[in-house]
């Protein structure tokens, strides 16, 4: 499965990640570290990869005001912001196409 996003790459952009965002665009970024969820308007969709693509911790309705980790292993992160839910056919095991470029 193709998933189309857009890669935050610098510390800002990965602190900031939807935070105060309007979107529909699921964002990827990579760290180890686990994310927050404060001034988030909704809950998000978390997808957790491996240096794979495959997916290995799915974490759905993360509400706001939260912090999630994960096994620091893996380190590669996509966020469905509440507009853009996860989509039904992603489950752990599944290798996933990035599409980077979504502005």
């Amino acid at each position: 499965m193709k998933i189309k996003v857009k890669k935050l790459s610098t510390f800002t952009e990965k602190t900031r990640g939807l935070m105060f965002s309007d979107t529909d665009t699921p964002v990827y970024l990579e760290t180890r570290f686990g994310i927050h969820t404060f001034f988030l308007n909704g809950p998000i969709d978390v997808v957790i990869l491996d240096r794979d693509y495959i997916v290995r911790v799915i974490r759905k309705d993360l509400g706001p005001s939260r912090i999630f980790f994960w096994n620091p292993k893996y380190f590669r992160v996509i966020e469905f912001p509440y507009k853009a839910r996860l989509p039904k056919n992603v489950e752990v095991g599944k290798k996933l196409s990035v599409e980077f470029g979504v502005k």
